[in-house]
C-alpha cells in the first residue's frame, strides 16, 4: 500500500457563546484582513506539488478542493478522492497520491480557459485557499454583515441579544434570542421555557446565500422557521445584493411564529410515549419509515434522516447489540416522542449550515402542523 497523502485539509468549527460575541467580533475582524480576493491569470496558482500545496505554498481546504474539481470536470472530485485514499475501495488499498496530484494538474491545464472566469479567495496568513466565486459575485464580508444584523436588533418588537455564533471558513452562522422568554411549556412536571429566537447565516458556500429567519430556542435545540415564510434569503450573485440583504432583515425582525401551536405540540408529544406506537417491531419500522418520509418532504436528505432517526432510538449503540426485540422495545418504556425530536434535532448540530437547517425546519413544520392525534 502506497502511504496516503491528504490533498486538502479540514478546517474546524468554532462555536461562542452568548458571553463571547467580542471574541467574535475580533476573530471576524482578523480574519477578514487575512482574506484575499485574486484574479487567476495562470495555472501555476492550482497546480499541487508533490506535497500537496501549491508552488506559493497555500493548501487546499476540502470545500474549495471539491468546488475546483466541480468546475474543471465532472466526476473529477470522486476520482481524486479514489486515486489518494480518501475514499477507502472494498476491494484493494493501492491508493497512490502522486498519481492523484499528476492528474488533477493535467486536468487543470486542459481546463484553465473555463477556470479563468472565476476569482480565487484565499486566507494569505493561514496559507488556505477558501474557494472560488464568479467575476461577477458580491461577496459581504462577515464583518458588515455581522454589524448590519447587530444594527437591526433595535426593530424587533421585543428586546434581542446575542446568544451564540458557529464559523467555518468564512461561513458564519449567529442567533440572537429574546432577553425574556416569549412563553412556557410543561414538559413532564417540569416547565420549561421558550424564547423567541433569529438566526442568520453568511452562506456555506462562498457563492452561496446570506439567509435569515425567525426560530425558537428551548432545552432541546431550535426550531427554525422556513426561509421562504418567517425570513429571507439574499444571493451573493444578485445585483440588488444589498436591498435584498436589507428587505431580508427587515422580514425577520417584524415576522411573528406561531408561539401557540408550537408548545401546545410540545406539551402532547411531552405526554406521549413512545411504548404506545413502537408495540412491535412492525411498528417501530412503520414509525421509522413515516419519521423519514416526514423529514425528507422537507428536503431533509433520506441517509442523513435515517441515521439522526437511528440514532434517536438507539443512541451511539447499534441495533444489533439488542438481544432481541423485547429488550429494545422495553428501552422505549419512558421515553416520550418528545425525546425523540430533541436527540433529531441535537443530531443535526453536528452537520454543516445546510444540512442542520433543513432538519430544524422540518421539525419546526412538523410541530405547527400537529394536531395532537
Amino acid at each position: 500500500m502506497i502511504r496516503e497523502l491528504q490533498l486538502y485539509c479540514y478546517p474546524e468549527s468554532r462555536v461562542y457563546s452568548a458571553q463571547q460575541l467580542d471574541a467574535l467580533q475580533s476573530d471576524i475582524r482578523s480574519e477578514q484582513l487575512s482574506t484575499q480576493v485574486a484574479a487567476l491569470y495562470s495555472t501555476q496558482q492550482l497546480f499541487l506539488q508533490e506535497n500537496a500545496a501549491t508552488a506559493e505554498g497555500f493548501v487546499y481546504t476540502k470545500k474549495a478542493f471539491l468546488q475546483l474539481c466541480v468546475l474543471a470536470a465532472p466526476g473529477l472530485s470522486r476520482l481524486m478522492q479514489d486515486l489518494s485514499g480518501t475514499i477507502p475501495r472494498r476491494y484493494d488499498s493501492l491508493y497512490d497520491a502522486q498519481l492523484a496530484i499528476r492528474t488533477f494538474n493535467s486536468v487543470l491545464n486542459t481546463r484553465f480557459r473555463t477556470l479563468e472566469r472565476f476569482m480565487l479567495v484565499q486566507n494569505v496568513t493561514q496559507k488556505r485557499i477558501l474557494g472560488f466565486v464568479p467575476a461577477r459575485n458580491y461577496l459581504l464580508d462577515n464583518e458588515t454583515w455581522l454589524d448590519r444584523i447587530l444594527d437591526s436588533l433595535k426593530f424587533f418588537e421585543q428586546e434581542f441579544v446575542f446568544s451564540g455564533a458557529r464559523i467555518c471558513e468564512l461561513a458564519a452562522a449567529v442567533w440572537l434570542k429574546s432577553k425574556q422568554p416569549a412563553a412556557r411549556v410543561t414538559i413532564g412536571n417540569n416547565k420549561a421555557s421558550i424564547y423567541d429566537a433569529a438566526y442568520y447565516c453568511n452562506g456555506e458556500s462562498l457563492n452561496g446565500v446570506a439567509r435569515g429567519a425567525r426560530a425558537l430556542q428551548f432545552s432541546l435545540g431550535i426550531l427554525l422557521g422556513s426561509f421562504k415564510e418567517h425570513g429571507g434569503v439574499a444571493r451573493h450573485s444578485n445585483l440588488n445584493f444589498e436591498s435584498a440583504f436589507d428587505e431580508m432583515l427587515d422580514k425577520v425582525a417584524t415576522t411573528q411564529l406561531p408561539l401557540k401551536d408550537v408548545t401546545r405540540a410540545i406539551h402532547s408529544l411531552s405526554e406521549k410515549k413512545l411504548a404506545d406506537n413502537f408495540s412491535t417491531m412492525k411498528s417501530v419500522r412503520s414509525i421509522k419509515r413515516a419519521l423519514c418520509a416526514q423529514l425528507t418532504d422537507f428536503k431533509v436528505n433520506a441517509a442523513i434522516a435515517a441515521r439522526a432517526i437511528d440514532r434517536a432510538l438507539y443512541g451511539e449503540r447499534s441495533p444489533d447489540e439488542y438481544f432481541d426485540d423485547s429488550s429494545f422495545l422495553t428501552s422505549l418504556t419512558n421515553r416520550t416522542w418528545l425525546d425523540l425530536l430533541g436527540h433529531v434535532l441535537k443530531d443535526a448540530r453536528g452537520y454543516a449550515y445546510s444540512r442542520r437547517e433543513q432538519i430544524e425546519q422540518a421539525i419546526f413544520d412538523f410541530l405547527i402542523n400537529h394536531e395532537g392525534e
